[in-house]
This record gives C-alpha cells, sequence and structure tokens, in this order.
C-alpha cells in the first residue's frame, strides 16, 4: 500500500491514509459492539 501512496499527489496519499485508519476504526468498533451484543445475550439468556 505504501508504494501506491508514494506515487501519489500528496493530498489524495493523505486522503487515503485517513479512509484506511477510519476502515481500521470501524472494524475495531464493530467487534466490540458484537463482542458486548454477544456479552449481553449471553447475560440474559443465562438470567432467564
Amino acid at each position: 500500500m505504501q508504494v501506491i501512496a508514494d506515487s501519489l499527489p500528496a493530498s489524495v496519499a493523505e486522503q487515503l491514509e485517513a479512509w484506511l485508519r477510519w476502515q481500521r476504526v470501524a472494524r475495531v468498533a464493530q467487534r466490540e459492539a458484537r463482542l458486548r451484543a454477544a456479552r449481553d445475550a449471553g447475560l440474559e439468556l443465562t438470567s432467564s
């Protein structure tokens, strides 16, 4: 990915980097939300 970024204009490379960083953040947030939902569902199953 770095090779591609090096061949692009700085602004495009910066936008690409920011987008990739956002994608990583979003993936982590989705995983945490799924884990939290699964844990909540598990608590509901065990408590009822």
